[in-house]
């Protein structure tokens, strides 16, 4: 707790210094530019260190983002999300981990990690402290976790290669940008999972993206909007979908820009990834709070060289929701309130029903399940 209430101070001074010095524009914005990697995705292969950029810290907030979530063949649906944050002579690594079992029953943990033991490579993906681990390394990821009522032991392989959007960096001017890279676009998972005292198989399906950001405090991003869905388990292998569509919108103050992505993949192969999509939230869900409403229905439709796709998601009211500011004491609260926006995040269970066509002519149906999400800073 004490981690938070330092970050929320810092806000707050970082805010009132924004509103004494005025902003000065960069170059224009540059959004995941780079063509072949979108057109020619199963041929892309990466490095490491192309996977996991590792700026040196020089100025305002500095983010590192390490984002899991998968489906377990159980009905389990899991996220764990490694994170480091600087700002001046201040940081901290923490960590969360959110878990829905199949009879809605949803375990949460969040915490600082490392207590003066983490050790840190210089490059790739790999973290470890005390019962905590992460590597990457040629497509093949180990997770080990342990913190009170979660323990996990997951080994995931990717099905497709690792890929990222055209350059991977979306810069908002000259100075301002945020990365973004799919370690496991999709992956094969193995392994076990214990949620108070409950100990699982873990096979199952997943991904694990990360993104490296470097903002100022008062122009953090404004929405975040993202699906994943998988066919159901027992599907043999060649027969497997995936589809992901993930936007970012940033902060009005760089003109509210869209990051946005659509990801289609059969068997081991990738179908198309594109920029260029249609999608519309055709029915809105709103709860008494917080107070902002999330899409019931978000109808999607693309067309690209690998053919196109045409469906609709449909949302489950949130099963989890991360209020920051409910996390705050309520001393914090009062004041935080005064200075910044409310960030919310809504964890909701997805489906996807719709049709792919191949160039060919050829049409499939699918019917997906997975998860939805939706970040709020308003």
């Amino acid at each position: 707790m004490r981690t938070r209430v330092l970050a929320v101070l810092v806000t707050l001074l970082a805010t009132f210094a924004a509103a004494v010095l005025p902003y000065r524009a960069g170059a224009e914005p540059k959004i995941y530019d780079g063509a072949w990697n979108w057109e020619h995705p199963n041929e892309l292969r990466v490095t490491e260190d192309e996977m996991f950029p590792n700026t040196p810290y020089e100025r305002d907030w500095q983010s590192h983002s390490y984002y899991w979530m998968g489906r377990l063949d159980t009905g389990h649906v899991v996220v764990i999300g490694p994170f480091q944050w600087r700002y001046g002579a201040i940081g901290a690594w923490g960590m969360y981990v959110i878990v829905r079992d199949p009879r809605g029953r949803v375990f949460t943990w969040d915490g600082k990690i490392g207590d003066g033991s983490l050790e840190v490579a210089p490059s790739g993906m790999r973290i470890s402290a005390g019962k905590i681990r992460f590597e990457s390394r040629g497509g093949v990821h180990r997770w080990t976790v342990d913190v009170p009522g979660f323990s996990c032991d997951f080994t995931f392989t990717n099905v497709l290669p690792a890929w990222k959007p055209g350059s991977g960096v979306a810069r908002f001017d000259s100075e301002h940008y945020t990365t973004y890279s799919l370690p496991a676009p999709w992956a094969d998972l193995s392994g076990t999972m214990t949620v108070n005292g409950e100990t699982v198989d873990a096979a199952g399906q997943c991904m694990f993206d990360t993104s490296e950001t470097l903002l100022p405090l008062t122009r953090a991003n404004a929405e975040i909007q993202a699906a994943r869905v998988w066919s159901p388990p027992g599907t043999p292998r060649a027969d497997r979908w995936f589809i992901g569509t993930l936007t970012t919108v940033s902060h009005p103050g760089y003109g509210s820009l869209k990051l946005p992505m659509l990801l289609v993949a059969h068997g081991d192969r990738w179908v198309f990834t594109t920029m260029d999509y249609t999608i519309a939230f055709s029915e809105m869900m709103a709860l008494a709070d917080p107070p902002y409403p999330y899409p019931a229905r978000i109808a999607v439709s693309a067309h690209d060289l690998g053919g196109t796709m045409e469906g609709v998601f449909t949302i489950d009211p949130p099963y989890w929701i991360t209020d920051v500011f409910q996390r705050l004491p309520k001393m914090f609260r009062t004041i935080a309130s005064w200075f910044v926006k409310r960030p919310v995040i809504y964890r909701n269970q997805a489906r996807f029903e719709g049709t792919v066509t191949s160039p060919g002519g050829g049409a499939t149906r699918l019917e997906l399940s997975g998860q939805a999400e939706f970040m709020f800073t308003r």
